[in-house]
């Protein structure tokens, strides 16, 4: 059963039984390998976003890599397809569409061909949970920290899927355009690779996956690099069918902390990139650990790749989230636990855009609610997102909820994020508006003091503003009818 401690939860229900991920960082072929059935070719869906998200990125014959889209350098006038929802309002919308959308089938190969092809058993979104810029009313508004930098994408075919997810590190055009590199370099070579006749064949087992996986990496860097970008994370899964078996296995790959899980009925919400983590010390919400782009010289920082697989069965769900989602459910900065003292916080790399924190500027996670809070070690954390994770996905509180609908799996991760930064962004939002008038009205020597008691009070509000992005993929999909389909 779960507690319920105001819009939070925490978790004492322990799930037994699960099956195993093996893990290891950097070396791969120390997985035992599993043999591998035969992986269709045939294509179903292909998605990436936002705003188009990896079919931005062109490379020249000169090995120039651009972003087509900034080129306008305003985001209004990009492919309205692709629409970022900034409110719980249109995210609620989103999934209402779904149901009534009108339907086309005789351009799924052209809307394939431009990732542009999401079906309810394989979905993405991204948005921002950032303050508004101003008082607009409609759905679609300017937020703090636009563009989203967060990348998503997903190919499917009649048994086996590749995801990805890239979270620009820090704001601006750079983080975005390091993302959707990262994403591009790496799901057009898994997708060759597997895909293509001739590598195909090459193909046995979850060592070859691995091995192909690890190659996309450094195709993605090489794009990142190219394009003169920043820093971003990256987080993959492939999931494929294993020989002469019914199940499949997922095998994932991830560096930073953008994080992958698998969710079934039977066995809640796992994480799957669990050893990409120290447990040994409470992670600093700052950093992001690891990161693709010129992080050493021109060189990644490869510090915490992780190879994890797992045994996934029909009807299981494979999720990859940025933190902005899953640092939402950690139940400390949600405000529902506190940091246990006896680990320090640590961190190997600090987001552009940030300051070495001082002591003042730290995240305050006490988070003042009238009532006495557990006190959690890092692998408690960890254990309680994943308890805090399925109780959300297992509650029936959006129309026409489905289990096993990746669409709904989406949302609803969506759904909490928004609903637990709801005070912290409506606060930010005053917060600036209360600077802004000082500012125009010339009132520079606005003292200090006032300063930092907005932000401490900023601090000690629950959640995280960030931008989050979710993607999701329902194993076993191929028996769906094609009346499923979503057109965008």
């Amino acid at each position: 059963m779960l507690r319920t401690m105001g819009f939070g939860y925490i978790a004492n229900l322990t799930l037994k039984n699960t099956p195993k991920i093996q893990y290891l960082r950097g070396d791969y072929t120390r997985i035992p390998p599993r043999k591998i059935g035969t992986i269709s070719k045939h294509i179903l869906s292909a998605y990436s976003g936002p705003y188009g998200g990896l079919t931005n990125i062109v490379v020249e014959d000169a090995g120039v890599v651009h972003d087509e889209s900034e080129k306008e350098l305003i985001q209004g006038q990009e492919d309205e397809e692709n629409t970022v929802i900034t409110t719980e309002k249109g995210l609620r919308q989103l999934s209402i569409q779904h149901s009534s959308s009108g339907r086309n089938y005789n351009d799924q190969a052209r809307r394939i061909d431009k990732w542009n092809l999401r079906k309810d058993w394989a979905y993405g979104i991204s948005l921002s949970l950032y303050e508004n810029k101003n008082d607009d009313v409609d759905d679609n508004k300017e937020c703090t920290g636009d563009p989203v930098a967060d990348v998503i994408a997903i190919k499917t075919t009649e048994n086996s899927a590749i995801l990805g997810l890239a979270d620009g590190c820090g704001w601006g055009y750079g983080a975005r355009r390091a993302a959707r590199c990262a994403i591009k370099g790496c799901m057009e070579y898994i997708e060759r690779n597997l895909y293509q006749q001739d590598s195909a064949s090459q193909i046995h087992n979850t060592t070859d996956i691995f091995r192909i996986m690890r190659e996309s990496i450094d195709e993605g860097q090489k794009l990142v690099i190219g394009s003169t970008a920043t820093l971003t994370t990256l987080v993959l899964s492939v999931v494929v069918p294993m020989a002469n078996s019914r199940d499949f296995a997922v095998c994932t790959v991830n560096v930073g902390d953008s994080l992958a899980y698998v969710f079934s009925e039977e066995h809640g919400v796992r994480e799957l990139t669990i050893g990409s983590r120290d447990m040994e010390s409470h992670r600093n919400i700052r950093f992001c650990d690891g990161a693709l782009g010129p992080a050493l010289g021109e060189a990644p920082d490869l510090t915490n790749m992780t190879f994890s697989i797992s045994v996934v069965k029909r009807g299981d769900i494979v999720i990859l989230t940025s933190d902005g989602v899953s640092d939402n459910f950690d139940p400390v900065i949600a405000g529902e636990a506190e940091a246990s003292p006896e680990f320090d916080g640590s961190g190997c790399r600090l987001e552009p855009g940030h300051d070495q924190p001082k002591d003042e500027d730290k995240e305050d996670n006490s988070h003042d609610s009238g009532h006495e809070k557990p006190v959690f070690s890092p692998a408690e954390r960890q254990e309680q997102t994943e308890l805090m994770m399925n109780e959300v996905l297992r509650t029936d509180n959006m129309p026409n909820d489905d289990l096993h609908s990746a669409q709904v799996v989406c949302s609803k991760l969506l759904q909490f994020a928004i609903e637990n930064t709801n005070n912290k962004r409506s606060a930010q939002q005053s917060a600036n508006a209360v600077l802004e008038s000082a500012k125009q009205h010339k009132e520079h020597d606005t003292p200090k003091e006032t300063v930092a008691d907005i932000r401490k009070h900023l601090r000690s509000l629950p959640g995280k503003l960030d931008h989050a992005s979710v993607v999701a993929f329902v194993v076993g999909h191929h028996g769906i009818p094609e009346e499923s389909e979503e057109e965008e």
